[in-house]
Formats: C-alpha cells, structure tokens, sequence
C-alpha cells in the first residue's frame, strides 16, 4: 500500500520514533534474539475497541506484506493477545512476539511500520482484515436452518461508565440500530436471526 511507509529503524526524521537514549543503548537484551522483526507503533495497547477497528485492520495488512521470516513484535497484553488467538492463532503463535513495557528486544534487522494519517481507515484495510477473519467462500446459512445468526452491536449511547464524553443520542442510536435491523432481514431472509446489543458490561453488572 503506497500510503503506508515501512522504514528502517536507523531511520529517525519520521513521526512516532524516538531515538533510544544512552540508558536504553547500554541495557543487556535478556530475551529471544530476532532476525527480522515489524514493528507496529500504537496508542492504543490494552484498549478494546481501538485494539479491534485501529489495531487489527494494521496487523492484517502487515501479516499479508511480511516475509514468513519476519516476526510482528506487539507490546504486551492479556486482551490483545487473546483477540489475536481467536482471529488467528497460528500467526498468533508463530508470527508474532509480545514485549512487555520497558523491555529490550534484540534483532538483526527491524522494520517500523508508519501509519500515513489518522484517516487510514479510508485505505480499505478493514476489507483486508474482514477476508482475513472471515474468508471468502464460508459457508452461508441455509433458510429454515436451526442454526441462528446473531449480530451483535456495541453500543455507544450514554451510561454511568462513559467517562470520555463520546457517545450517541439515544434516538440517534435507534435510529441505527433499525437500520441494522432492516439490513438483517434483507439479507438474512428465511433465516433465524437475532439483533443482540452490548453495552460493554457483563449480565451481573
């Protein structure tokens, strides 16, 4: 993709890098050793949902453009690996390495991926990531199959636990949520389905 740059890691005119410091350059590498290594810069670690729309869109466009010799390094992170274990875990386990925060990692070589704008999402990455989850030729539900297909939508109306400030209008998010619910029936017609919204809180609370 001609908007993504992947540099050099001596390279350091662009943005997001930072030139380790005397400190950092004189600390003993205590892990594995790498040969060629991608590195992904976010700021979103251990966010849910930046993980899932900024995060995972990145590292399937990165997993279709790396070497099979090459490892994705991502900082470390319960939430985030489990997400990767589900989506694939066979790159999950064999491509890609988790860092702790303030750890040092040696490698022959290394590539920093830089994003081009805030607006990526405008450069289709999302059509790569959703291939990548769901290949082309699944098998689709059958009409009057006892299996259900269930859609799940992440509400963004206000509540208690929204501290940011960012959320929907309630007639706003009705309004989308019939407009799911439409979609669903077009294109789900015949076939047992749910429309199942998720506030971000467990049953209990």
């Amino acid at each position: 993709d001609k908007d993504y740059s992947v540099l050099e890691a001596s390279h350091t005119t662009h943005r997001g890098w930072c030139e380790p410091s005397v400190k950092e350059r004189s600390m003993i590498c205590l892990g594995p050793s790498f040969n060629l290594v991608y590195v992904f810069r976010s700021w979103f670690t251990g966010v849910h949902g930046h993980f899932l729309h900024d995060n995972l869109p990145v590292i399937a466009w990165l997993r279709q453009i790396m070497p099979p010799q090459a490892t994705l390094l991502l900082v470390k992170d319960a939430l985030s690996e489990r997400i990767m274990d589900l989506a694939d875990h066979e790159f999950a386990t064999q491509r890609i390495a988790w860092v702790a925060y303030n750890a040092l990692t040696c490698a022959a070589e290394a590539r920093l991926l830089a994003p081009p704008s805030p607006q990526w999402r405008e450069h289709g990455l999302l059509r790569l990531l959703r291939s990548w989850i769901r290949p082309p030729g699944i098998a689709s539900l059958a009409p009057n199959s006892h299996t259900e297909a269930v859609t799940i939508y992440y509400s963004r109306r206000k509540s208690q636990s929204v501290q940011h400030g960012r959320y929907m209008l309630k007639a706003h998010e009705e309004a989308i949520l019939s407009l799911i619910h439409s979609k669903m029936k077009v294109a789900l017609k015949g076939v047992h389905s749910r429309l199942v919204v998720y506030n971000g809180h467990l049953s209990n609370g």
